[in-house]
């Protein structure tokens, strides 16, 4: 979104993902073009440089000026984290521009696409990176079963389907062994494996590693709705100008929520949330979770839940 303000306002702009996934990257030069889309910091030179804390310290940039962004609990309080990027350059380039969605991302309404009928179907975002498994709702067999299979559409990646760092375990675990020792990878061959999206991936409606990004951006479009989890099909349904549901539970609707109006979170309100930020004994391991509650921030949403949330949007 800031990259766009500048882009709208005439100021030449660039951005570096770190760790971009290859197709993705490619799909973004397509759209905004290779000055824009860096896919290296090597000799490049810039006035002002915008720095986040996700980027590899490595990097080798030239500036005049330094703003570093770091979305955290206090910060966010005020702004999301799409906001303070945007803050950033409304203060350095001020203009009444704004939009709720990204206007260069480049849609394919294909003709797969069409005969799917998708302006009747909504799709079904059940995954998230694989990094933090825990952020997936486990009720969406039951939601599917209420919508009827006939008028849903699964999306998805390889990463979705990854549950090489999703465990969990009973409850009663919880309350006996301390968070410490349920903490540590030794730990994990004595738990359940947290793998609820493995039951989609070959079913009729299921559609991982499918689509182009383009159709990806022309699916959230046209659909009847969008319904998922804070993750990064989320974020570019929301970016499409979608309208659906976004189900948060261990991370922050204050940090991650879409900037997209249309797209509504829903969430529980426990002293617990959100982990995200390390809230009291209760975190977001890297790679692990580690929940003495059951996450049920997530848990105890119900399909009937979500779907009073849809039907309001």
């Amino acid at each position: 979104y800031a990259v766009e303000y500048c882009l709208h306002n005439g100021v030449k702009a660039g951005i570096h993902i770190y760790n971009a996934n290859k197709s993705f990257e490619q799909y973004l030069t397509q759209c905004y073009g290779e000055e824009v889309i860096l896919t290296s910091t090597e000799k490049v030179k810039v006035k002002n440089l915008v720095h986040t804390f996700i980027v590899d310290n490595a990097f080798d940039i030239e500036f005049e000026n330094y703003l570093y962004v770091f979305p955290d609990r206090n910060s966010t309080r005020y702004e999301s984290e799409t906001e303070q990027y945007l803050s950033v350059v409304r203060a350095i380039y001020p203009s009444e521009y704004d939009s709720e969605v990204l206007t260069m991302l480049r849609a394919n309404y294909s003709e797969r696409l069409k005969a799917l009928d998708i302006e009747n179907k909504y799709v079904i975002y059940t995954g998230c990176s694989s990094f933090a498994p825990v952020r997936r709702w486990p009720h969406y067999s039951e939601l599917i079963g209420q919508l009827g299979e006939d008028n849903v559409m699964v999306v998805g990646g390889n990463d979705d389907l990854n549950d090489q760092y999703a465990y969990k375990y009973k409850r009663v675990v919880g309350k006996v062994v301390p968070y410490q020792l349920t903490n540590k990878k030794r730990f994990w061959n004595l738990l359940e494996p947290y793998a609820h999206n493995q039951k989609f991936k070959n079913l009729e409606y299921s559609y991982f590693n499918t689509f182009e990004w383009g159709e990806l951006v022309a699916l959230f479009q046209h659909c009847k709705g969008f319904i998922g989890n804070d993750g990064g099909l989320m974020h570019l349904a929301s970016a499409a100008g979608a309208s659906g549901i976004a189900i948060f539970g261990p991370t922050s609707v204050a940090k991650s929520r879409s900037y997209n109006p249309k797209v509504k979170e829903i969430y529980r309100e426990y002293d617990c949330q959100p982990c995200h930020f390390h809230v009291g004994k209760v975190t977001i391991g890297d790679y692990y979770i580690s929940c003495p509650y059951g996450v049920k921030c997530l848990s105890t949403l119900s399909p009937r839940d979500v779907l009073d949330a849809v039907e309001k949007v």
